[in-house]
C-alpha cells in the first residue's frame, strides 16, 4: 500500500491544537486535480456533516458511492472512511464538525437516528429551516460572546432536531427506532470491537431478547449477527485503507486469538483477510 488512509484528528486545520469541540465553515469547491483528491481519503474521530447549498458532488463513504445534490446533507459518524471523487463542477457547502462533549447531555445523540443515515435529502421547508439555523451557528462560532459553546450546543441541537423531523416517522416505530439508534451509537463508541449482545443489552437496560427482536425488525438479522457484520466491515476498512497487519487489526477489534479472527473473517467474507487486502489493492490504486 503506497499510502494509507489519513486520520485527520484536527477539527479545525487552521488552529493549533484541538481546543474546540466544534467547527463550522462555508466552503466553495472548484474542480481540482485527481492527485489532490486521492490524498483526501481519510477518517475522523469526530462527527461531520456536509450540507450542500449549491451544486453537486460525488463521494464514496465506506465503499458506497453517494451522489449529493443541492438540498442534501451527508452525515459521517466517527471513523467512517471518506473518499471524495474528482470535483468536475463547482459546489458550495457548509462543513460542520463536532464532538458529543458539546452537548450538556451525552444521551442526546442516542436519542436521534439521523446518524443511522449517510445521506438525507431535504424538502424545501426543511432546507430553509436548516439554512437559517446554520447561518446563526456560523455567526455564533465567529463571535467572541460569553457562553459561546453553550449557545453553539443549543443551536446544533436545533439543527439536528430539524434533520430528525425531516425524516418521515411512523409513530408506532418510534421506541424501536430510538433503541436501535442507541445500539448503533454504542457500537461506534466501542470502536466496532467484537462483543456479545448481552454487553449492549446491559448498556441499553433492556433484555438480550428485546435487543434481538429490535435488531431483527430493523435489519432482518439477529443482534449477534449484526454486531459481527459491523466488526467485519471495520476489518475490511482497516485492511483496505491502512497498513496495519492482520494481527494488529485482530487486536484492535477485540480478538485475543489472531487465528480465531482469521477464521472469523474468512467465514464472513469467503476469503482470507490477506487475500481480501491483495484483491482490493489490485483493483483500487490507493496512492
Amino acid at each position: 500500500m503506497d499510502k494509507e488512509v489519513g486520520f485527520h484528528d484536527k477539527i479545525n486545520v487552521s488552529e493549533e491544537g484541538n481546543k474546540n469541540p466544534f467547527f463550522i465553515m462555508e466552503i466553495e469547491h472548484a474542480p481540482k486535480n485527481e492527485d489532490l483528491v486521492t490524498r483526501n481519503i481519510h477518517r475522523h474521530p469526530f462527527y461531520e456533516m456536509i450540507f450542500v447549498t449549491q451544486g453537486e458532488l460525488t463521494i464514496e463513504v465506506d465503499f458506497k458511492k453517494h451522489f449529493v445534490k443541492e438540498g442534501s446533507i451527508l452525515l459521517f459518524s466517527p471513523l467512517q472512511i471518506h473518499h471524495p471523487e474528482k470535483v468536475t463542477k463547482k459546489y458550495t457547502c457548509v462543513l460542520i464538525r463536532f464532538y458529543p462533549i458539546l452537548f450538556e447531555s451525552a444521551d442526546f445523540l442516542k436519542d436521534i437516528s439521523v446518524f443511522n443515515y449517510d445521506l438525507i435529502s431535504l424538502n424545501e421547508e426543511y432546507f430553509n429551516k436548516c439554512k437559517t439555523v446554520l447561518k446563526e451557528l456560523i455567526e455564533e462560532f465567529n463571535s467572541d460572546l460569553p457562553l459561546k459553546n453553550i449557545a453553539i450546543g443549543n443551536l446544533l441541537k436545533n439543527f439536528l432536531i430539524a434533520l430528525q423531523r425531516s425524516i418521515p416517522e411512523d409513530t408506532s416505530e418510534k421506541s424501536v427506532e430510538d433503541v436501535f439508534s442507541k445500539f448503533n451509537y454504542l457500537i461506534v463508541e466501542n470502536e466496532f470491537k467484537i462483543a456479545k449482545p448481552s454487553y449492549y443489552a446491559e448498556e441499553l437496560r433492556i433484555s438480550s431478547r428485546s435487543l434481538n427482536d429490535i435488531t431483527k425488525r430493523n435489519t432482518g438479522f439477529a443482534a449477534g449477527e449484526y454486531i459481527k457484520s459491523k466488526t467485519i466491515f471495520e476489518a475490511q476498512r482497516l485492511l483496505c485503507y491502512t497498513s496495519l497487519t492482520v494481527k494488529e487489526i485482530a487486536y484492535a477489534l477485540g480478538f485475543d486469538d489472531v487465528a480465531y479472527f482469521s477464521r472469523f473473517f474468512k467465514k464472513a467474507a469467503n476469503i482470507s483477510a490477506i487475500e481480501y487486502r491483495k484483491e482490493f489493492l489490485s483493483n483500487n490504486k490507493v496512492s
